[in-house]
């Protein structure tokens, strides 16, 4: 179930604006385009293609996994994936460790230790290697990296918000007027929509997938949503759980709250802040999201939804 789509057909037919649907990162993806050639749009797909084969955990050659394997020393790495690990570091100090990337070994602890997609399996970790919940182990010089010895990044959510970011930038770079880029649930909004108004992107209800939750207009910016009802698996044990992993435990975040949708800057940004969602009281949560200047709403088990005061604004 993709959590966030982009509503973004113009009133009438413009020959200007290009929709391109794909598959990339394990989900289903758009990219629209307004004012550039179908070529500029079809490069955009390709680089998503390209920035998932860097991050990716499914493969032993992606920068993340040679890092992962490389015993503590340094390698160098693409500079999206210095961007990637940079953000994934600057989320962690954001949330106070609510969002780690490091967990990655105990994911593969708990089952989910081979692709949703295609079942292939994840390469097998080093022995030894363990949830670090450090970040700022982690040494970057120039395109070079080193993680300390057992640490290993799960790309997850940020790698597709940051993605999203990344390419709309680069479509904005290329002459388009406007891009709206969609990876998975995370979307990122530059530019001008194909109808001159806000870009609409519609919440997907996590309870009931048949309906919406809630329709956001942005101008500029990204929303992001994170759900415990998406990537749920079995593990050995036949219990099953979800990918959204509370640093504290170890395990599947024990939450009432079904999904979180956050309004923020960056798409990058907008995904980080969704995951303490699942690990704090969510009153609390959403006063300090608003605090940061982000806008967010939250789905309970019963349907239920509560949101920050701003949200308003977008609906």
């Amino acid at each position: 179930m993709t959590a966030v789509i982009a509503d973004a057909r113009p009133a009438s037919r413009r020959d200007d604006v290009i929709h391109r649907r794909f598959r990339a990162m394990g989900t289903q993806g758009s990219v629209v385009v307004v004012g550039a050639p179908a070529e500029v749009a079809a490069g955009a797909v390709e680089e998503i293609a390209r920035l998932e084969a860097r991050w990716t955990r499914f493969r032993a050659d992606s920068d993340l996994m040679r890092l992962a394997l490389g015993a503590g020393a340094a390698h160098a790495v693409d500079p999206s994936t210095v961007a990637l690990i940079t953000a994934m570091r600057d989320g962690w100090h954001a949330t106070g460790g609510d969002f780690d990337p490091s967990v990655l070994p105990a994911l593969l602890g708990i089952g989910y230790d081979r692709s949703l997609v295609d079942g292939a399996p994840a390469p097998s970790l080093p022995h030894g290697a363990r949830s670090r919940h450090d970040l700022d182990l982690i040494r970057i010089e120039g395109d070079a990296v080193a993680l300390p010895h057992g640490m290993a990044l799960d790309p997850g959510g940020i790698g597709k918000g940051l993605a999203a970011d990344l390419v709309a930038e680069r479509l904005i770079e290329s002459g388009a007027r406007g891009a709206l880029v969609e990876i998975g649930g995370d979307v990122r909004a530059r530019g001008e929509s194909p109808d001159g108004t806000a870009w609409r992107i519609r919440v997907a209800d996590p309870v009931d997938a048949r309906t919406d939750a809630a329709l956001v207009r942005i101008v500029e910016g990204a929303v992001a949503t994170s759900s415990q009802r998406r990537r749920r698996f079995r593990g050995a044990d036949g219990v099953e759980r979800h990918h959204i992993i509370d640093p504290r435990t170890g395990g599947s975040a024990d939450s009432s709250v079904q999904s979180a949708t956050v309004i923020a800057a960056t798409a990058a940004a907008a995904e980080v802040l969704t995951k303490p969602a699942f690990v704090r009281e969510p009153g609390a949560y959403l006063a300090w999201l608003e605090g940061l200047g982000a806008q967010g709403m939250l789905i309970d088990a019963a349907g239920a939804r509560s949101t920050t005061t701003g949200w308003q604004e977008f609906s």
